[in-house]
């Protein structure tokens, strides 16, 4: 904590805009996923986390697209094993069920870049195919968090001796997402009445990125929180909002990358 503190770090909010998220999602699917996973499926939710984990991680260095890859960073989101057991364990379970999941950001050097691309967006097609892979990664650590891992894990823990052995390694980039709590249903009577803003205070860490709670009711996506499988004929409505916190140099870079803008409101 003092040295994050020492280094001195921003927390900026974002919001990324549904319709531009869905779009970008259906140029993913239509020109990569078709070659990468044939049956393979990509929610909003992946690829919000893999633009963040990308777009956070180029920010702290953005020579990596200039060198080999030999040191892929990784990305760590946070999964709520609560309703993936059966029966469900209900949402004001009191515990900690979260588990992370780990995921490798793979920045394409030159001669790893789809080809043949046109030969004025390769740069654009590069982003893209590591946004797919990066997406499809991500969809591949969600659909294996099941009840095997959750009780497989929970034994694990409770055969421990010694407890204080256990240990978490964050990866490069962290994120979390509450998108799916009812916040801003919850009502505090005629005094206080309804959630006006929701913040997660004050956060220290470097590179932590939390998807708030969504304003509105949205469509739920399958991934953490509930699930529910998403059709073609979905789309979210909702605006998402994200605070990512950063070293303040890292932050002025991470507001210029391209594949951000691509989904700001």
């Amino acid at each position: 904590m003092e040295a994050a503190m020492s280094s001195g770090v921003k927390t900026r909010r974002f919001t990324f805009s549904p319709e531009k998220i869905a779009l970008l999602k259906q140029t993913c699917s239509s020109k990569f996923l078709q070659h990468l996973s044939p049956s393979g499926f990509i929610s909003s939710n992946d690829i919000v986390t893999a633009i963040l984990g990308i777009t956070v991680d180029m920010a702290q260095d953005p020579s990596k697209t200039r060198r080999m890859n030999d040191e892929n960073a990784r990305l760590t989101l946070t999964v709520d094993l609560r309703s993936r057991v059966q029966p469900p364990l209900p949402g004001t379970f009191v515990g900690n069920m979260n588990y992370p999941a780990y995921c490798e950001i793979r920045h394409l050097v030159q001669d790893q870049r789809p080809e043949p691309l046109q030969e004025d967006n390769k740069e654009e097609e590069a982003d893209l195919l590591a946004l797919s892979q990066l997406a499809l990664q991500l969809r591949g650590k969600l659909s294996s968090m099941n009840e095997s891992l959750a009780y497989s894990v929970s034994a694990t823990v409770a055969d421990l001796e010694d407890w204080s052995k256990i240990e978490s390694k964050p990866g490069n980039v962290i994120v979390t997402t509450w998108r799916h709590l009812d916040s801003y249903t919850l009502d505090f009577g005629d005094c206080l009445g309804k959630i006006v803003d929701f913040d997660a205070g004050l956060s220290l860490i470097p590179r932590a990125c939390i998807i708030m709670p969504a304003r509105e009711k949205a469509p739920r996506e399958e991934g953490e929180g509930k699930e529910k499988a998403e059709t073609e004929t979905e789309t979210e409505t909702v605006p998402w909002e994200v605070n990512i916190t950063m070293k303040l140099e890292d932050m002025d870079v991470l507001v210029g990358d391209p594949l951000l803008a691509r989904i700001l409101a």
